[in-house]
């Protein structure tokens, strides 16, 4: 069967700069894919990390125009493939006239709608604090950094003490006896998200033996087989999976390994739009998933190409009409939209 496929590469401003490692942002961009076969449209998005590392908006958009390239029929460029695998099982969904999470297998229960904070620095604090309350976010993971990490994290507890507080360190940090962990411990943060760089799981391991706070690895994860490694060496309470990198069919494998040894999976975005945000909500009721970045679009997005479920009281649940329960809207798209093309495959 002849199916259309359409790419859409779009720009998206940040709601405020994003301080990152790796720089400050201020726009993000990204390829929707669409899926059209039988009259039906399924959709999904190829948002492009900030460091290129699994494929740029260019080198996804590319891609995907050149199906002649692809191996065994899927897209080569990480971000590529799961968008493609998504938007399919997005246009599956509804022909089957099903709900997205519930075609997947998933619950479709309301989950903690953390939000995603760059690097901060005291001064931000006041601002960002209020911005929270203002929404009910009751849940955020925050960057942090060698000299932006216990002050920042600390001083925001202080101002929401109930706020739910994980972190990601991003792999800059080198010694697990750093008296900051035993600070962002006393602080009641919920978890550590790859405090040491990729290899070293001995130092992820010493640290989950030092202090009671949950500890997750994601860039040590590239494969299903570097989650049987770090399941192997003890390194974590939790595994961060991209599901915008791996794909849906990754995703169910790591789940498994992961629920074999007790260990919770993390189902992560890059600041998606609501398109994406939207598949890692479907997904993140199925078994094994302790958490995910399901806070909406509009906490870190200036503008977005369809609407996101409401928060209500924190929590946020997917969709009850058929397939991702959302289309992306042409008004956004002349708007936000850098190119565009339909091809048969």
């Amino acid at each position: 069967m002849t199916e259309r496929l359409t790419l859409v590469e779009i720009e998206v401003a940040f709601r405020r700069p994003l301080a990152t490692l790796a720089g400050t942002l201020g726009t993000r961009r990204s390829v929707l894919v669409g899926i059209e076969g039988s009259g039906v449209m399924g959709w999904g998005e190829a948002p492009s990390f900030p460091s290129g590392r699994f494929g740029s908006a260019d080198e996804a958009f590319t891609d995907l125009s050149d199906p002649a390239g692809w191996i065994d029929g899927r897209p080569v460029v990480p971000i590529a493939r799961a968008a493609l695998e998504a938007a399919r099982a997005d246009a599956s969904a509804r022909k089957a006239k099903r709900t997205l999470h519930n075609w997947l297998g998933a619950s479709g229960a309301p989950m903690a709608a953390r939000h995603p904070i760059g690097l901060l620095d005291l001064a931000q604090i006041e601002r960002e604090a209020a911005w929270l309350e203002a929404h009910g976010v009751t849940a955020v993971k925050i960057k942090i950094a060698p000299g932006r990490d216990l002050d920042p994290v600390t001083r925001l507890r202080t101002v929401l003490p109930a706020l739910d507080i994980g972190v990601d360190a991003n792999a800059s940090y080198r010694n697990p006896e750093d008296p900051v962990f035993g600070g962002l411990a006393a602080a009641g943060v919920t978890f550590i998200e790859q405090p040491f760089p990729p290899d070293d799981l001995s130092s992820h391991r010493r640290l989950r033996e030092l202090i009671d706070v949950a500890v997750c690895l994601d860039e040590s994860i590239g494969s299903t087989t570097d989650v049987a490694t770090a399941l192997a060496a003890e390194a974590a309470d939790q595994i961060a999976v991209k599901l915008n990198r791996h794909g849906l069919t990754r995703l169910v494998e790591m789940l498994t390994l992961a629920q074999d040894h007790g260990v919770g999976i993390q189902i992560g975005g890059t600041f998606d739009t609501s398109i994406g945000r939207r598949h890692l909500l479907a997904a993140s009721g199925l078994p094994g998933v302790v958490d995910a970045a399901v806070g909406p679009p509009a906490a870190y997005l200036a503008d977005d190409v369809a609407d996101y479920p409401a928060v209500v009281a924190g929590l946020v649940a997917p969709s009850d009409a058929d397939g991702l329960g959302a289309d992306p809207d042409p008004n956004a798209l002349s708007k936000l939209g850098l190119r565009r093309i339909t091809i048969e495959i």
